[in-house]
């Protein structure tokens, strides 16, 4: 995350770039006429700022605040008709690895010019059991709903468990990883009017292989077997379920 006005400031131009090129309107449509005509509409701005794997320790939410506030303005300059979408906010990092998220959340509700610096909010409601995760969502949507931002969408932009075995992520089996899935997703296609909840996206598509550094879970999470080919795990047919 930027630290400084310099780092701001590369940000800002990288951004720039990416919307004009990108967006509405932007020059690598215009450049390539016999492609369908997909702009992003939609930025979202950075990702788990709550948690120390993405933010500069210690934690403090200004410092997403200022980033999200002055990305918005940036966006909004070149595209009048973009969106902007919150960071997902990770639910319950370690005391040493990052700050609750709905606490996070309230703390960023309370910095003059946050509310009005996005369109919708992000969750990454990632727990042992779905249970756990819905409990994330419905605390998420309180601190929006007394911060006057009820309206807002809420976008789970991850959710998911594995199929492998050694910590609260690992389901232990294909079977559980997709009994697992079926409950979240049954859950909250339920509650989506509730919630406001306008999209879920399962994390991820595919396993990745042993020998790739990645995060504990991402190695058995995905809808498919690591490898070339696309060897469908079970939850591939239960998440094909729900289409």
């Amino acid at each position: 995350m930027p630290e400084d006005a310099d780092c701001m400031a590369k940000w800002n131009r990288k951004l720039t770039e990416a919307v004009r090129r990108y967006g509405n309107g932007g020059t690598f449509w215009t450049q390539n006429p016999d492609l369908p005509v997909m702009p992003i509409e939609t930025w979202q701005i950075w990702n788990e700022p709550n948690a120390k794997w993405f933010a500069v320790q210690p934690i403090v939410p200004k410092r997403y605040a200022d980033l999200l506030i002055e990305s918005s303005k940036t966006i909004r300059s070149i595209d009048s008709e973009a969106k902007v979408m919150l960071a997902g906010i990770f639910p319950s990092p370690d005391d040493d690895e990052g700050m609750p998220g709905a606490t996070y959340l309230s703390k960023l509700y309370k910095i003059d010019g946050f509310r009005q610096s996005f369109d919708s909010l992000a969750a990454h409601p990632y727990a042992a059991n779905f249970e756990a995760s819905v409990d994330h969502l419905v605390d998420i949507r309180e601190v929006m709903r007394l911060a006057g931002d009820g309206d807002k969408g809420l976008y789970v932009t991850e959710i998911g468990w594995g199929s492998g075995s050694g910590n609260a992520f690992l389901k232990g089996s294909e079977s559980a990883q997709a009994s697992q899935m079926r409950s979240a997703l049954n859950y909250l296609v339920g509650a989506r009017h509730r919630l406001n909840l306008r999209k879920v996206y399962w994390f991820s598509w595919k396993d990745v292989r042993k020998s790739v550094p990645t995060c504990s879970f991402c190695y058995s999470v995905g809808l498919f077997e690591a490898g070339s080919g696309l060897k469908p795990k079970k939850a591939w047919s239960t998440f094909k379920s729900f289409s």
